[in-house]
C-alpha cells in the first residue's frame, strides 16, 4: 500500500514577508522617535522651570530677611573706596539655597583679582570655590564654558546704568526700569551714583509682582560661552572689565558705552527703543535679551516667584511693561524710557500667558 505524503507546513516568513515587517517597524519608529524627543524636552523644560522657581523663592525670602532685594552687584566686603570684594546678584543669594558653605569664603574675603581672593591673608583661587551649581544650569542647554561655575539665567535689569544720564555729580538711578539695580556706589569718572536699593513692596505698589520678570534664561546659541555665577570685581578697577562689565553692564571708556560681549549675561535689558522687534533670541543684539535652546521661547520667574514660559513672539511694547516695575511713576523711570509708556496701552495678560 502506497502511503499519501502530507506536505509539511511551511516553517518562517519569506523575503517579501520580511521586507514588508521591517519596513512597518521602521516606520512606528520614525512616528515614535519625534514623540520620545518631545518627551525628553518636556522633562528639561519644567527642570529648568523648576530652577528658576527655586531661585525665585530664595529672592522672595532674601526680601523677606533684608526687606530688599540685592543688587546686579553687590559689595561684600571692603571699604567704599577701597579694595574690596564685589560680587554679583548669583553669589548672595547663595545662603538662600543652600549654599551658606560657599557663600561664607567669598564673604570672608578681603580683595580680589581677576583669579584670586584674599581670604584670611592667602590668595584663594576664585576657581576653587566656585563649583558647579546645579540650580543655576539649564539641562536644555549645557555649559558651553571652561569653568564649572557656568549660569544659564540673567536678572531683569530694566534700561540699567548705560541708559542713565551720568553726570561726575551724583545722580539717581531709575528704579522703576527693572528689579536689578546697583547696590555699590559709582565711583567711576564721569558715572557718579549712589547705591540703591529696591524692594517687593515696592514692585507690588507699582506694576505688580506678578506681572514684573525677575530672571530669565540668558543661554541661547548666540550667547556663546556662558558666563560664572562668581562675577566679581575689585571695586578700584570698577570702570574695567572686571568690574562694571563683568557683572553685566556695558563698560563706559569715559566718552561712550563699550559693546556688550560674553562677560555680560548675568543681566538682561530693555530694548534701545520701544519700536518693533525681536526681544526673544534676538539675533542683532543677543547679550541684551533673554534667550533658550528651548523651542519657541524661554522659562522665566516673576517677582511673586511664579514661573511661565515666553513665547519668543512676545510683542515689544508687552516685554516691556513686563521688565519695568514702575511704569506709571515717570520720575522712577529713566529719561530713556519715560516718554515710551505714555503711548503704550494697559498691559494685556493675553498677550505673554
Amino acid at each position: 500500500m502506497t502511503r499519501l505524503r502530507i506536505p509539511s507546513r511551511r516553517r518562517g516568513f519569506t523575503l517579501v514577508e520580511l521586507l514588508v515587517v521591517i519596513a512597518i517597524i521602521s516606520t512606528l519608529m520614525g512616528l515614535l522617535l519625534p514623540a520620545v524627543q518631545s518627551a525628553r524636552e518636556a522633562g528639561r523644560r519644567n527642570t529648568c522651570a523648576n530652577n528658576l522657581s527655586q531661585l525665585g523663592k530664595a529672592f522672595i525670602l532674601y526680601d523677606g530677611q533684608r526687606s530688599s532685594l540685592p543688587g546686579w552687584r553687590n559689595r561684600l566686603s571692603g571699604s567704599a573706596n577701597g579694595n574690596g570684594v564685589v560680587v554679583g546678584w548669583p553669589t548672595v543669594v547663595l545662603p538662600n539655597i543652600e549654599r551658606k558653605d560657599l557663600y561664607n569664603y567669598w564673604a570672608s574675603g578681603t580683595s580680589t583679582t581677576g583669579t584670586q581672593l584674599s581670604i584670611n591673608g592667602s590668595n584663594t583661587n576664585i576657581a576653587d570655590i566656585s563649583p558647579t551649581i546645579s540650580i543655576f544650569l539649564c539641562p536644555t542647554s549645557p555649559s558651553s564654558g571652561e569653568s564649572g561655575s557656568s549660569i544659564a539665567y540673567g536678572a531683569n535689569g530694566g534700561s540699567g546704568t548705560e541708559k542713565m544720564v551720568i553726570t561726575v555729580s551724583s545722580t539717581t538711578q531709575a528704579k522703576g526700569d527693572g528689579i536689578f539695580l546697583d547696590s555699590v556706589t559709582s565711583t567711576e569718572s564721569a558715572r557718579t551714583y549712589p547705591a540703591a536699593k529696591m524692594s517687593l513692596d515696592y514692585i507690588s505698589s507699582g506694576d505688580g509682582a506678578s506681572t514684573t520678570i525677575l530672571l530669565s534664561e540668558r543661554c541661547g546659541a548666540g550667547v556663546g560661552i556662558q558666563p560664572g555665577w562668581n562675577g566679581n570685581s575689585n571695586i578700584n578697577v570698577a570702570s574695567s572689565v572686571s568690574g562694571a562689565a563683568a557683572t553685566g553692564y556695558r563698560n563706559y571708556t569715559g566718552s561712550s558705552w563699550g559693546t556688550l560681549g560674553s562677560t555680560t549675561p548675568l543681566l538682561f535689558l530693555l530694548p534701545t527703543s520701544n519700536t518693533a522687534q525681536k526681544v526673544i533670541g534676538s539675533t542683532s543684539d543677543p547679550y541684551r535679551f533673554p534667550s533658550s535652546n528651548h523651542p519657541a521661547g524661554v522659562q522665566t520667574v516673576f517677582a511673586d516667584g511664579h514661573t511661565l514660559f515666553i513665547r519668543d513672539s512676545i510683542d515689544v511694547q508687552t516685554y516691556c511693561h513686563l521688565l519695568t516695575s514702575n511704569s506709571q511713576s515717570p520720575a522712577s523711570l529713566s529719561t530713556t524710557v519715560q516718554g515710551w509708556f505714555s503711548g503704550f496701552p494697559p498691559l494685556n495678560e493675553d498677550d505673554f500667558r
